[in-house]
């Protein structure tokens, strides 16, 4: 969950305007520390935790899925270029 919420765009925001480039390269524990997340319940944490890696496995099989119809499509156009259909 925390993760998550380290990659969206509200806690980016958050980590640019600490990371004073001009000043300084880079965040320190203090600025971590002020770094404002949300904490839910964790039964609704999990809850995320489960839908994320619902996605995830859905979306390798889109991309299995995906790289068999590139394949196909490649053997179909070699067929066509030798003229064998």
């Amino acid at each position: 969950f925390v993760s998550r919420q380290i990659a969206n765009e509200g806690c980016q925001t958050q980590f640019l305007t600490l990371n004073r480039a001009a000043v300084k390269a880079g965040l320190n524990f203090d600025d971590v520390r002020n770094i404002r997340l949300i904490a839910p319940p964790l039964p609704l944490q999990q809850s995320f935790a489960a839908a994320v890696e619902s996605i995830e496995k859905q979306k390798a099989r889109h991309r299995e899925h995906l790289a068999g119809l590139d394949a196909l499509f490649a053997s179909l156009q070699h067929r066509a270029f030798r003229g064998e259909l």
